[in-house]
């Protein structure tokens, strides 16, 4: 048996799929992507959701949900959608985060 595909799915990526979806409210002109590149992000993201091989990863503090949280809404935007999706079909990996802040950045 192999092992599932995963993958960390950063958030400028649900956002600019989230603008190329025609159903979202998110503007497509928020971000400096053109057409054919948002078209081509989103086409990735509605592949990712539906192959039940690929799963997504997440950690157990829930940082990476809250950040999805923070910057999309999440009823509308398809982003979160699909990765809430992803969430429903228990497909995502849980991890643990280990936070690291380099010295020079400590308040």
């Amino acid at each position: 048996m192999s092992k599932p595909e995963t993958r960390v799915v950063d958030t400028n990526v649900l956002l600019v799929a989230s603008a190329a979806d025609a159903g979202s409210p998110f503007d497509p002109e928020a971000t400096p992507v053109d057409d054919k590149e948002l078209e081509v992000v989103l086409n990735w993201l509605i592949q990712f959701e539906k192959n039940s091989s690929c799963h997504i990863v997440l950690d157990n503090q829930w940082q990476i949900l809250g950040e999805y949280e923070k910057k999309l809404d999440t009823h509308q935007d398809y982003g979160y959608r699909a990765i809430t999706a992803k969430i429903e079909m228990r497909l995502p990996i849980r991890l643990n985060l280990n936070m690291f802040v380099p010295s020079s950045m400590e308040r």
